[in-house]
């Protein structure tokens, strides 16, 4: 009988490992597809349906967030989220907690980072000039409400990084500073504006930054308010002011 040369012996132990190696890597595979297909949201492609799945792992097991069982985003038609702004990861913590593709409005500057933009484009999102005067994304947000989608707006224009005691900024201590662009949108449509408070998140302006370090973050939503739409013509300023304020005040009850 003859024995296995030790070269035979590698080759037969490199085989065997690389064959368990495989049949793991297709598991795993299934088990991806099934798990994204059961998470599938109703305007999801199966790309996007993955990275939902990776997403809530993600989320999960980095940021130790836990969605409640109900979607607090309406089942299909359009609706406005709206939240504050205290991390680069927020808008990632939003999406965990629902089905529908969120087209957030987002600063042009991340926007146009290279090795991000073609995800920014995959997700619908909406570049935003700081300024305010940006005629063609309000343009683009009223398309898409008007074709039944969601947007997603921080209307504090901005993060609002920690302060020294290491908590945010009173979410707003101004409400002059809260931007109308929410406002806008919801009294054109008429459509429904869900508020949501985020804690918990890195207090990073970096979006790499927010990303890689580890968290224990919490999303409060809030009842959808319904501004109505002026019949036959543009908000006015006092009623822009208004509705800012109110969307403001609807964001600032939910801290705890």
């Amino acid at each position: 009988m003859n024995t296995p040369t030790p070269f035979l012996m590698v080759a037969w132990g490199a085989g065997a490992i690389l064959s368990t190696a495989g049949a793991l890597l297709g598991f795993l595979l299934v088990t991806a597809l099934v798990l994204s297909r059961l998470i599938k949201g109703p305007e999801d492609t199966r790309l996007i349906a993955f990275l939902r799945l990776f997403n809530s792992l993600y989320t999960r097991f980095w940021h130790g967030l836990r969605p409640g069982r109900e979607d607090p985003l309406p089942a299909s038609g359009a609706a406005i989220l709206i939240a504050n702004h205290r991390s680069g990861l927020d808008p990632v913590v939003l999406a965990a907690h629902t089905k529908r593709i969120v087209r957030f409005l987002m600063a042009r500057e991340y926007y146009e980072i290279c090795w991000l933009r073609w995800f920014f484009d995959l997700v619908g999102a909406i570049p935003v000039n700081r300024d305010g005067n940006d005629v063609a994304a309000t343009k683009k947000a009223l398309k898409a409400l008007k074709e039944g989608q969601v947007i997603g707006i921080f209307p504090e224009g901005g993060i609002r990084l920690a302060g020294p005691d290491g908590a945010q900024e009173d979410f707003i201590k101004q409400e002059e500073f809260f931007k109308a662009g929410a406002a806008l949108l919801a009294l054109k449509t008429g459509v429904p504006v869900i508020p949501a408070f985020i804690e918990g998140t890195p207090p990073k302006d970096s979006v790499l930054q927010a990303f890689l370090i580890p968290s224990r973050s919490r999303v409060t939503f809030g009842t959808p308010l319904q501004l109505p739409a002026p019949q036959g013509r543009s908000p006015s300023k006092e009623e822009l002011r208004a509705a800012a304020q109110e969307i403001y005040r609807s964001i600032e009850a939910l801290k705890k």
